[in-house]
């Protein structure tokens, strides 16, 4: 009954967003609580927009930063939450999401899981309520004696314009990795480097964080 009340309370938050999946995809323990905080930068792609009547041609370039928190409270899930804001097209975005594990990362068998999160961004100056499905699989390898955990995933998302009140469907490539920070004293923080394609309705970007666990 308190997972069943913790996923109802999570899925109707209206806050929510879907465009990083990399802390989850980490090996986290049951019971352990990230702060996760990251520069974030759109690279490509452009929206056709109403601006004051005119319709213009707008691109969605422009570079910012993301906060969240993360915690795994049972085994096969982990949530997340938090803002971010930047510069250009894309002012700011709440997000929220839930990882379930599917399959975990074991032997030869890769980790799949799939994330599911809804999310309110203002983008192009209309303000979008997105509501993503992100299959994911990932498994940990070791490189130069150090672990990392490589993953791609396939976001799809549903998006509602406040503004025009249609939808849209929107796809992508999201791939990256995550691992701990090589440095002595400093093991027990998570680095993310993280980029994604856009395939349908999207932007290329990337993101690069840091992840610190206080419990």
């Amino acid at each position: 009954m308190k997972y069943t009340f913790q996923l109802l309370l999570l899925c109707s938050t209206i806050s929510a967003f879907a465009s990083t999946v990399g802390v989850s995809t980490h090996p986290i323990k049951k019971g352990k609580h990230f702060v996760h905080a990251g520069v974030t930068g759109f690279l490509g792609g452009s929206e056709t927009i109403y601006d004051d009547g005119r319709l213009i041609k707008k691109e969605g370039t422009g570079f910012g930063v993301v906060a969240r928190y993360v915690y795994r409270f049972h085994e096969k899930m982990i949530v997340d939450a938090g803002i971010g804001v930047a510069g250009g097209a894309h002012k700011d975005r709440f997000f929220v999401g839930l990882d379930y594990l599917i399959f975990p990362d074991y032997a030869k068998q890769p980790r799949v899981s799939t994330k599911v999160s809804l999310a309110s961004s203002n983008e192009f100056k209309s303000r979008r309520t997105i509501l993503g499905l992100a299959p994911t699989v990932s498994k940990g390898f070791t490189f130069w004696k150090k672990e990392a955990y490589p993953f791609i995933s396939l976001p799809l998302e549903l998006s509602l314009n406040s503004k025009t009140e249609k939808y849209k469907t929107v796809a992508r490539v999201h791939f990256g990795a995550t691992a701990n920070v090589p440095i002595e004293g400093y093991e027990k923080w998570v680095a993310t480097l993280e980029g994604n394609i856009g395939l349908k309705d999207s932007y290329s970007g990337f993101l690069v964080g840091l992840a610190y666990p206080f419990k």
